[in-house]
């Protein structure tokens, strides 16, 4: 009943609300890989140089290998969040739509409340069927 209620009448400020959170966790995201990169030539270099005089030559290569990996997730996370961008300016109409579709859906359950038990009902029945083949197979174990 709280769902329809939200659906119905804050459907604008919670998509808007999502999908700010998203961009804004892409952007965090993005941001965190690149400052790790860079505290890793900055930094990491110089104690890696120490500790690695005591190390075998697999782990060195290993360590040597996370920065390159590092720059190659850094590098994704920076298209990924790019596009995302692009996505966001050119399909502001698109979310405009989404909210009068939630608006509608709102409507739908006021008028036929009988269908927020839906889920339940499917529910049950995948959790009866799952039930019956656990059976199964414990039977066909035991034979």
């Amino acid at each position: 009943m709280i769902l329809m209620v939200i659906i119905r009448y804050i459907s604008a400020v919670l998509v808007w609300i999502l999908t700010s959170l998203v961009v804004l966790g892409s952007l965090a995201g993005t941001s965190v890989l690149w400052w790790l990169y860079i505290d890793y030539r900055l930094y990491g270099n110089d104690t890696s140089s120490k500790v690695l005089k005591d190390l075998k030559e697999e782990v060195k290569e290993e360590l040597r290998d996370s920065g390159q990996a590092l720059l190659v997730y850094a590098a994704s996370a920076t298209v990924f969040t790019i596009i995302l961008l692009l996505l966001m300016l050119f399909m502001r109409k698109r979310v405009a739509l989404t909210i009068a579709l939630f608006h509608v859906a709102g409507k739908v359950f006021i008028h036929l409340p009988l269908l927020t038990l839906q889920p339940f009902v499917t529910f049950l029945a995948l959790l009866l069927f799952w039930i019956y083949w656990i059976l199964v197979l414990l039977f066909l174990g035991t034979t």
